[in-house]
């Protein structure tokens, strides 16, 4: 139904770079707002060409930092980005991490009020592995909850991430939000998953990460 956009520096004096590698300098530095800008409106550029070719209706998900989501101009920002491209809003799930709950809340809040009034649908990333977990689902206005993959690796055989990722499953129906399980490699993993009430799954089980051209080739224009 989608992908989630990723950003990697290939550095020919430092070699490959994930982005914990170099997204929490960026930020020290004042970068990361024009590097998070360019791979949001690629990411709404590529969810424009995926959906005119006709094979499916593909929705896009973009990581925003803390500090992107401080920018005073970031609804704009979104805005332009998804009226430019003439795409529906909610093809675009902007993601965020449970860093955002320890800033300035009530800011927090209402800029993603803004945001989601354009109609796009906020996630919340990698639930469980911050400070403020449960306070940042029922303090901000997400529409998806991820459950990170460290408490899903072994849910075939743990009882304990069985119960975790049902009790989450009913959190987040409480307030109207669903849930995609993160880390699925396998389909033991996949199948443990079953009658769980989990709406989205996202791991290498389907794939790993793909360069651009060849998501394109293998999803959208040569589907299967």
């Amino acid at each position: 139904m989608g992908a989630e956009a990723l950003v990697r520096w290939n550095s020919e004096a430092l070699g490959f770079l994930s982005p914990d590698d170099f997204v929490p300098l960026a930020e020290y530095l004042g970068l990361i707002n024009p590097i998070g800008n360019h791979v949001l409106r690629k990411a709404c550029e590529c969810c424009r060409l995926w959906n005119e070719a006709g094979t499916g209706e593909y929705a896009i998900s973009v990581n925003l930092s803390v500090v992107q989501i401080m920018q005073t101009d970031i609804v704009d920002i979104v805005r332009t980005c998804i009226e430019e491209n003439h795409i529906k809003p909610e093809n675009i799930i902007l993601e965020l991490t449970e860093r955002l709950a320890i800033n300035d809340l009530a800011r927090t809040k209402q800029t993603l009020l803004d945001i989601k009034d354009l109609g796009v649908r906020l996630a919340l990333d990698d639930f469980g592995t911050g400070y403020s977990a449960l306070s940042s689902i029922r303090a901000l206005p997400f529409d998806i909850i991820k459950i990170d993959k460290d408490f899903v690796k072994d849910i075939h055989i743990d009882p304990y991430s069985q119960a975790f990722v049902r009790s989450i499953v009913d959190l987040a129906g409480s307030i109207g939000a669903e849930v995609c399980v993160e880390g699925i490699e396998g389909e033991e993993q996949l199948k443990a998953l079953d009658g769980m009430g989990v709406s989205y799954v996202q791991g290498y089980y389907y794939d790993k990460p793909l360069r651009r051209a060849a998501f394109e080739e293998k999803y959208v224009y040569n589907p299967q």
